[in-house]
C-alpha cells in the first residue's frame, strides 16, 4: 500500500522516480568505493561538491573525489593526460560525436540505464554509436531569438507568433519606427536599437547563426560529424538573417564597429538595461540578466530564429553542455556506484532540488518536473521540448578550428567589407572540407 501510495504522489507531484535504489539498500554495501570524477564546468562545481557530500552522508561506503579543469580545450588535453595515468577517473565528461569516437575504448554502455527512455531523443544523437549510448546528458539548452515581452507589447508584436522570416522582418520594422518616432522613450529611455550583434565573438556566428542554416542542411549531429562536405544550402538565408541584425543594430550605418562589440556588452550594456530589444542567443544568459536587473529577467521570452518563409519554423535548437560518461575500464564496483550516484542527481528530488536549484539548468528529461518553476526562457524551451518541438543543434560536429579561424574571422572581414558574403560561403566550404581532413 505505502509503495502504491508514493507512487500516486510522485504522478502528482510532476515527476517520477527513476530508479528504485535506496539509501539504506547503498548503506548495507560493506565494499568501500570511491569514484573519481574528472569534469570542466566551473558553473556547478561547488554545487557538485555540496551534493556529493549529502549522498556521502547518505552512503557511508562510498567516497567521491571532485577535480574541476576550466574550459572544454583544456579540459581535453588535462583528460587526455588524465586517462594515461594510474588514477584514471571513473566519471569524466563528453560533449560530441568526436569525443565517442576518440575515447571509444573506455566508454561504458549506458544504453540500459533507466534514464535512456525517459531522455528527448534530440539529446543522445552526439553519444549514440552503433545503437548504443555512452553519455548521459547533464542538461539542456536552448538557443534562439530572446526578446524582452515589455517592448514587444508596447509595440503590440506577439512574440510567440513569429514563425517565418517575413513575419520578424516586419516585427523588427514595426519596434525601429517607434524608436525612431519617439513613442517608446518614456517607458524605455535606454531604448536605441532593436539588435545588438556581437561581432568580436567569433565563435558566436559559428555557434548559433550559421548552426540555424547547417540543421537544415544535416539531419542530425552524427550527420554533419561524418560529411567531408558542406554544401551550405541556407547561405543565403543566413546572410539575410545575419544582415536584418546588423542593419537594425546601434553601429548598422558604421558596421566596423560592431567588431568590437562583445558578449558582455549584449548583455549587460545592451540587454540588461533595456538598451535593445532582441539578442540571437541562449537560454544562459538568464542568471547574468538577473544579477543585473531581475525586472528585465523575468521580461524575457525566447523564440525560434527563423530564416526563410518555408512553412512554419516552429522549433528550437538544443544542445547538451556536456555529457557524464562513465569509463568502462573501472572496476565494477567503481561503475555500478557511479551509475547509482548519476541515478540519484536525476530522481524526482535531485531533479528539482539539484540539476534546477543547485547547479541552475535545465533538465534534461521528458514529464519530470513541473516547468511553471523554471526561469521564463528554461520554461519556454521545456515547453517546446514536451511538444517535440525542438531539433539537435550542429555545432558539437563542426570542425574545431572551422567554427573561429574560418567563418569567425570571415565574418568580421564581411562587416569590414574587405570580403563579400560570397566568398565567406566559399572560405566556409573549403575551410570545412579542410578542417575536416585534418581531425
Amino acid at each position: 500500500f505505502l509503495l502504491i501510495f508514493l507512487f500516486i504522489i510522485s504522478i502528482f507531484s510532476g515527476c517520477m522516480p527513476l530508479n528504485e535504489d535506496t539509501s539504506s539498500e547503498a548503506n548495507n554495501q560493506d565494499e568501500k568505493v570511491t569514484i573519481n570524477i574528472f569534469q570542466y564546468n566551473t558553473d556547478i562545481a561547488k554545487g557538485l561538491r555540496d551534493v556529493s557530500k549529502e549522498y556521502m552522508n547518505k552512503h557511508k561506503n562510498i567516497k567521491i573525489n571532485i577535480e574541476t579543469v576550466s574550459g572544454q580545450d583544456d579540459y581535453n588535453m588535462a583528460l587526455r593526460t588524465k586517462m594515461q595515468s594510474k588514477n584514471e577517473p571513473v566519471i569524466f565528461n563528453i560533449h560530441s560525436p568526436k569525443d565517442v569516437e576518440e575515447w571509444s575504448s573506455d566508454l561504458e554502455d549506458l544504453s540500459d540505464q533507466s534514464w535512456v527512455d525517459k531522455s528527448y531523443p534530440e539529446t543522445l544523437t552526439s553519444v549514440k554509436s552503433q545503437n548504443k549510448i555512452y553519455g548521459m546528458p547533464m542538461a539542456i539548452e536552448g538557443f534562439g531569438l530572446i526578446y524582452n515581452k515589455k517592448i514587444f507589447d508596447a509595440c503590440e508584436i506577439k512574440g510567440e507568433q513569429i514563425s517565418t522570416f517575413s513575419e520578424l522582418k516586419k516585427a523588427v520594422k514595426t519596434i525601429n519606427d517607434k524608436i525612431i518616432d519617439g513613442s517608446l522613450n518614456k517607458n524605455f529611455p535606454n531604448l536605441t536599437a532593436v539588435f545588438e550583434f556581437p561581432a568580436k565573438e567569433k565563435d558566436w556566428f559559428g555557434l548559433y547563426a550559421a548552426d540555424l542554416a547547417l540543421s537544415k542542411e544535416f539531419s542530425s549531429p552524427i550527420d554533419a560529424y561524418k560529411s567531408n562536405k558542406l554544401e551550405f544550402r541556407y547561405a543565403q538565408n543566413l546572410k539575410n538573417l545575419i544582415d536584418l541584425q546588423v542593419d537594425y543594430s546601434e553601429s548598422g550605418k558604421k558596421r566596423s564597429k560592431l567588431n568590437t562589440v562583445d558578449y558582455i556588452h549584449q548583455l549587460e550594456k545592451g540587454m540588461a538595461i533595456e538598451r535593445i530589444a532582441i539578442i540571437l542567443q541562449g537560454d544562459w544568459i538568464f542568471q547574468n540578466i538577473q544579477l543585473i536587473d531581475p525586472n528585465v529577467a523575468t521580461n524575457l521570452r525566447i523564440i525560434p530564429a527563423p530564416i526563410t518563409d518555408e512553412g512554419q519554423e516552429d522549433s528550437l535548437p538544443i544542445g547538451v553542455p556536456m555529457y557524464w560518461a562513465i569509463n568502462k575500464n573501472s572496476k565494477d564496483a567503481e561503475k555500478k556506484a557511479a551509475k547509482k550516484f548519476l541515478d540519484w542527481l536525476y530522481t524526482c528530488n535531485g531533479e528539482k532540488d539539484i540539476i534546477e536549484e543547485k547547479f541552475s539548468l535545465t533538465p534534461p528529461f521528458s514529464k519530470y518536473v513541473n516547468i511553471q518553476s523554471l526561469n521564463p526562457l528554461a520554461k519556454t524551451i521545456k515547453e517546446y521540448a514536451e511538444k517535440g518541438k525542438i531539433f539537435s543543434c550542429t555545432s558539437p560536429s563542426m570542425p574545431q578550428n572551422w567554427i573561429e579561424d574560418v567563418v569567425g574571422t570571415d565574418l568580421q572581414n564581411y562587416l569590414t567589407e574587405k570580403e563579400t558574403w560570397e566568398k565567406l560561403i566559399s572560405n566556409a566550404k573549403t575551410g570545412w572540407q579542410k578542417n575536416k581532413k585534418d581531425e
